[in-house]
């Protein structure tokens, strides 16, 4: 099987990368500059953050997650030096194995929701999202 890793850029600030599969979609997240979720998760403001990734069910187990993170990751080092995460809920073992096979490791856990990129429930309270 050949798969084909994309990242597209959507803005000048946020992306999308996708794997492909011939004309049908296997696998994609989200990549984005200055996320407004950087500082509830601690992170630099001009970080670069991963998230909301799938892989589709008859595309998993094949590495497509970790191709598309080594690509990705190689795409962005070659545009900037901002440094890259990954959030990832602590419960996903394949994600975080593809995850820990594209070179990164794990550097904390922080437990809080975020509603409609807006609101964050943490540690019992509510707090507004503060936006960069």
């Amino acid at each position: 099987m050949l798969f084909r890793s994309t990242l597209l850029a959507a803005t000048a600030h946020d992306g999308i990368y996708i794997v492909t599969h011939g004309s049908e979609v296997a696998s994609f997240g989200l990549v984005q500059h200055h996320a407004p979720q950087l500082s509830v998760l601690g992170l630099p403001p001009d970080a670069i953050l991963i998230g909301n990734c799938v892989t589709l069910p008859d595309h998993r187990n094949q590495g497509l997650y970790r191709l598309a993170l080594n690509d990705s990751v190689r795409l962005l080092r070659a545009r900037n030096d901002q440094p890259i995460f990954i959030e990832v809920h602590p419960e996903n073992r394949p994600s975080i194995s593809g995850i820990t096979r594209a070179g990164f490791r794990k550097i904390g856990a922080v437990h809080a929701a975020i509603w409609f990129n807006q609101f964050v429930y943490r540690q019992g309270r509510w707090h507004r999202l503060k936006k960069s």
